[in-house]
């Protein structure tokens, strides 16, 4: 009897190691691959020429910013977009190092659902291209950025995912640009 207990016992937690391992796969992450940005999106989000001038960009700079001018922190010369504090920059002058940050830039808009009502970026992305200017303002904790292209003097917020962040770190890191924290 005592076996019989045992036995039953034994079986009612394997069922329910197996229903939890079913409900948590259901709740795992799942992997994403990279998006680009609907028509729609890329539509509501770009105005006027912005669009051409990051894709086609003569010149990209990705920034490091500084979380509101913390006294700990060595700035840069001068300010990114109209009021962000620099920590450094790197220019992106390999075409494959361009390409792969314009893809992870473009999946984390294309996967950008939700913003917080905070902003405090840490990033920046300077594009040039003849002569034309266009700064994006980044806050990947609070799943947001601006678009700053001279149309307007507050530009509005506009959905990111964070999944550009890592490998915007990563790559200012690997150049000696300090991250703020």
């Amino acid at each position: 009897m005592k076996i019989l207990k045992n036995r039953v016992a034994l079986a009612a937690v394997l069922a329910l190691a197996v229903l939890g391992g079913v409900a948590w796969s259901k709740r795992a992450p799942q992997i994403v691959p990279l998006q680009t940005p609907t028509e729609a999106q890329f539509a509501k989000i770009f105005t006027g020429d912005s669009r051409q001038i990051l894709e086609g960009s003569d010149h990209l700079f990705l920034y490091s910013l500084a979380a509101y001018g913390k006294p700990d922190e060595t700035y840069e010369a001068g300010y990114f977009g109209d009021e962000w504090r620099s920590l450094g920059h790197v220019a992106i002058g390999d075409a494959k190092t361009k390409a792969a940050l314009l893809a992870a830039f473009l999946d984390g808009i294309a996967q950008g659902k939700t913003r917080a009502l905070c902003f405090e970026p840490r990033h920046g992305l300077r594009a040039t291209r003849n002569g034309k200017t266009i700064d994006f303002v980044i806050c990947f904790h609070c799943l947001q950025m601006q678009i700053y292209d001279g149309s307007t003097e507050n530009p509005p917020y506009v959905a990111i995912s964070n999944a550009p962040k890592k490998f915007f770190d990563d790559l200012l890191s690997a150049n000696g640009i300090a991250l703020s924290q």
